[in-house]
């Protein structure tokens, strides 16, 4: 859950190892102004894919440190800790006092999770929803390549389909076709991500006849289990590429490393293996 500082990390999940195309969590940025109802929608969001069964993460980036004035954990980050874990019954909260990319975290939980919500995080490469109440807002320093739909009201649509022509164009009050769209955007992605197979797991006798049923809506994505490992390495919280072979070799090497080993539980899930340099 927090920034791994050493030599390299290195991580398995079981997934389909020989299809380059990753069950990943979609993700789409809620973009614009303070005080435009960018957490309002989000709200909204995420409460119809918690509805449907879909599992959400979200996170907030913002510019301002987090304010939790007059507590306990501040205390202990005012005293000096780096890091504080707050730990409840029923949550469990980390304040690290750095700077940490948050995309460093989506690869941590991404298998736990269907759809990613973040409020913010305007420069990165994922697909956006602009919110807008006036032109001054259409003004954002943002790649327009990225915003997938701008909401924002009637006389504000033509100026907007002028800065950003792919986008879809909603309403602030149209929260259910916008919930609509991204749902449909988000069973796209699970279907071009079906690895293909045809074991026939899932209750149909093809990948592709799966994914028509879940275009149609005659059922719902989650029921592909094909078994194998998705590997990934780290140096430095640093993502490495893998290309096909070279993630065949890790996931191998580490599979052969683990059978030498007594206390390993068959069946596991997820294998993490951390170096550090030690400091002399």
């Amino acid at each position: 859950m927090c920034a791994y500082r050493g030599i390299g990390a290195v991580s398995s999940d079981r997934f389909d190892r020989d299809d380059v195309r990753r069950q990943r969590m979609y993700t789409i940025c809620i973009i614009g102004s303070k005080s435009v109802g960018k957490t309002y929608l989000a709200e909204q969001l995420i409460r119809r894919f918690t509805r449907d069964g879909i599992r959400v993460a979200a996170v907030k980036s913002s510019r301002h440190p987090l304010d939790v004035p007059y507590t306990d954990t501040e205390r202990l980050a005012k005293a000096g800790a780096q890091l504080v874990i707050f730990g409840s019954s029923k949550e469990t909260a980390l304040f690290i006092k750095s700077r940490v990319d948050p995309r460093r975290l989506f690869s941590k939980f991404e298998n736990d999770f269907e759809v990613l919500l973040v409020e913010g995080m305007k420069h990165s490469e994922y697909p956006k929803i602009l919110l807008a109440k006036d032109s001054g807002d259409l003004e954002i320093d943002v790649d327009p390549r990225t915003v997938e739909m701008v909401v924002c009201p009637q006389e504000l649509r033509y100026e907007a389909k002028q800065k950003f022509p792919s986008a879809v164009l909603r309403e602030r009050s149209e929260i259910d076709k916008i919930y609509s769209t991204l749902k449909k955007k988000y069973n796209q992605q699970y279907v071009r991500e079906l690895p293909e197979k045809d074991c026939g797991v899932c209750g149909y006798k093809t990948c592709a006849a799966y994914g028509r049923a879940i275009l149609k809506g005659e059922t719902k994505p989650g029921r592909c289990s094909v078994d194998g490992w998705q590997v990934k390495v780290y140096v430095d919280d640093s993502l490495v590429r893998l290309s096909p072979y070279p993630e065949s070799v890790a996931q191998q090497m580490i599979g052969a490393f683990l059978s030498t080993l007594h206390g390993v539980r068959k069946g596991y899930r997820k294998v993490e293996i951390y170096l550090h340099r030690r400091p002399r």
